[in-house]
């Protein structure tokens, strides 16, 4: 029984007029069938990936993994929708100068079509981090008890160290995915 790759290469032969691969080679059909998937993977969007971007204060362009085509949705921590804009939008409706307007969270997501790889952030973060345990509204020195207990304190007194620094801003980028190289005719 013909494997798959067999039988792509039998049918493409019968369609070419050329049974005997007097003028096809099997290495010339393997490399536009696999051209033809990926072009047919990439225009369908059937290749989808996502990825977590941690927002850095003061930064609005953003770098996606290599393999981003182009950015279907972006979501805020929240789970709300950012909407993905032209820079020309962002001209029209942000001002000229949308890259140096500070804030947050972020409004809208700039792409270019011409670089997928890329993104920028309207307006430039403002606020990325916490410090986790820190209570909010505290007497100096200290800390309600109800914290005291969550953070592991002995006694909500005294000086409380070892607080981290965290990222809680952060968008997820859903993106169409490019199509990993052809490694071997047994990947077809």
């Amino acid at each position: 029984m013909a494997t798959r790759l067999e039988e792509i290469l039998i049918r493409a032969r019968d369609t070419l007029s050329d049974p005997n691969a007097e003028r096809w080679t099997d290495a010339r059909l393997i490399r536009l069938a696999d051209d033809a998937q990926k072009s047919i993977a990439v225009f369908a969007g059937l290749l989808r990936s996502k990825v977590e971007v941690n927002l850095v204060m003061s930064q609005t362009l953003y770098t996606l993994p290599t393999d981003a085509h182009r950015i279907i949705r972006v979501t805020n921590e929240a789970n709300q929708v950012i909407p993905l804009v032209s820079h020309d939008y962002a001209d029209q409706h942000f001002g000229l100068s949308w890259e140096q307007h500070t804030g947050s969270p972020a409004k809208a997501i700039i792409f270019d079509k011409l670089n997928g790889g890329t993104f920028k952030v309207y307006p430039s973060p403002t606020t990325t981090t916490q410090l986790v345990g820190t209570p909010p509204n505290q007497v100096y020195g200290v800390v309600s008890s109800g914290v005291a207990q969550a953070q592991g304190l002995s006694s909500p007194f005294g000086i409380a160290t070892g607080f981290e620094v965290v990222s809680t801003t952060f968008l997820t980028v859903d993106y169409l995915a490019n199509p990993t190289p052809l490694v071997a005719a047994t990947d077809l």
